[in-house]
């Protein structure tokens, strides 16, 4: 993401661990920064928001909680919403294990449905109706590559039964890994 966006705006980039658990120190360090940067610059400042892209299961609870129990950037850095990305086609499997994919869902403002077009409509429906009864209060909207699609109506679909996570499931901290790419490499047969 950062090779694509750098043009487009200014972007720091924490890798090798998780904004949530192994590199919070690093990210909170990040917010601090930026929140000098923009006392110093005032008015002059270049941004007024910050924009926070976790790649995979990160916990937003843990994240807000970082933010809302520093001593500085509780002053500083409001976080204005949550947004969670469920990917159509393995999402219920997800929501069904894992305890994190839950704990995404329950603590987001806005649910956005990924890859719809790659799976049937009625369990997309099924996924929205889910995704609703664990939190009423998100907004649930589609996209595909991108670009915003429409969702099956599903105010009539009944949720898929969850069971019941016993157990946080599993607390090893999401690790990242480095694979070094040749740069001639043809990016339409990789994908």
């Amino acid at each position: 993401d950062d090779a694509l966006l750098a043009d487009l705006a200014r972007l720091t980039v924490i890798s090798g661990g998780c904004a949530c658990c192994t590199k919070r120190d690093e990210f909170l360090a990040c917010l601090r920064d930026l929140s000098d940067t923009r006392l110093r610059a005032g008015d002059a400042a270049d941004f007024d928001s910050i924009v926070l892209e976790t790649s995979g299961l990160a916990d937003p609870a843990a994240i807000v909680a970082a933010i809302g129990n520093d001593p500085m950037l509780v002053h500083h850095v409001v976080v204005d919403r949550v947004i969670v990305t469920v990917d159509a086609v393995y999402g219920l499997r997800s929501l069904q294990t894992d305890a994190l994919a839950r704990s995404q869902v329950t603590h987001a403002d806005h649910l956005i449905v990924t890859k719809a077009d790659g799976i049937d409509r009625q369990t997309v429906a099924t996924l929205c109706a889910t995704l609703h009864a664990l939190n009423p209060g998100a907004g649930i909207t589609g996209a595909v590559m991108g670009v915003a699609v429409d969702l099956p109506d599903f105010a009539s679909v009944p949720p898929f039964p969850l069971p019941e996570l016993t157990g946080a499931g599993d607390a090893r901290p999401v690790i990242a890994v480095d694979v070094d790419i040749d740069p001639s490499v043809d990016w339409t047969v990789f994908s």
